[in-house]
Formats: C-alpha cells, sequence, structure tokens
C-alpha cells in the first residue's frame, strides 16, 4: 500500500509539472492535494449509515451543487469499494508500481 500511495503522489507531481505548474508551486499545489486525500480518507473510514456516505459523497463529489441527490447506487458503490482488499504480491507491486 506505501507504494501506490508514493506512486500515485510522485504521478500527481508529474501531472503538475507536465501542466506547467512552476518549481515553488508544485509544493502548494502537491499540498492541497495531499490534505484533499487525507480529509476524504478521515472522513470515508468514519462514515457508518448511509446518511454518513450520503453526506460525505454530497460534499466531495458534488461540490457546490444545490441540494445534489446522491443515489442509492453510489453509497453502495462506495462502501464496496472501501471494502475491497487487492492482494499484490512483490514480484507484481514491482513491474505495477516502480520505485524509481
Amino acid at each position: 500500500s506505501q507504494r501506490l500511495y508514493d506512486f500515485t503522489f510522485r504521478r500527481m507531481e508529474l501531472a503538475l509539472r507536465e501542466t506547467g505548474t512552476g518549481d515553488l508551486g508544485v509544493a502548494r499545489h502537491a499540498r492541497a492535494m495531499m490534505k484533499a486525500f487525507y480529509g476524504r480518507l478521515v472522513t470515508y473510514n468514519a462514515c457508518e449509515s448511509d446518511d454518513d456516505w450520503r453526506a460525505a459523497l454530497a460534499r466531495n463529489v458534488y461540490g457546490t451543487v444545490e441540494n445534489p441527490v446522491v443515489p442509492d447506487g453510489m453509497i453502495a458503490y462506495a462502501r464496496g469499494l472501501g471494502q475491497t482488499q487487492v492482494s499484490l504480491d512483490s514480484k507484481a507491486a514491482g513491474a505495477t508500481f516502480p520505485a524509481a
């Protein structure tokens, strides 16, 4: 899981650079993305009821939309993703998420 995390944020940094973000801006943007990532991680881990999921998804997916309707299927999908565990052996992980 650490390699996946490292790989993801390394790719985010590269994407920022490719879109023209300067060296000084990369750290600021990366910090904001990490804050958003951790905020969602904590929020989703704390969801216990459909109402909790509905509120979290309305805020994080629909953002500024007034009175969003979060479909029950989206809640079921989000719950299912949270319960999914992926097992990678070290060889497969090395091929999928290179260290460099």
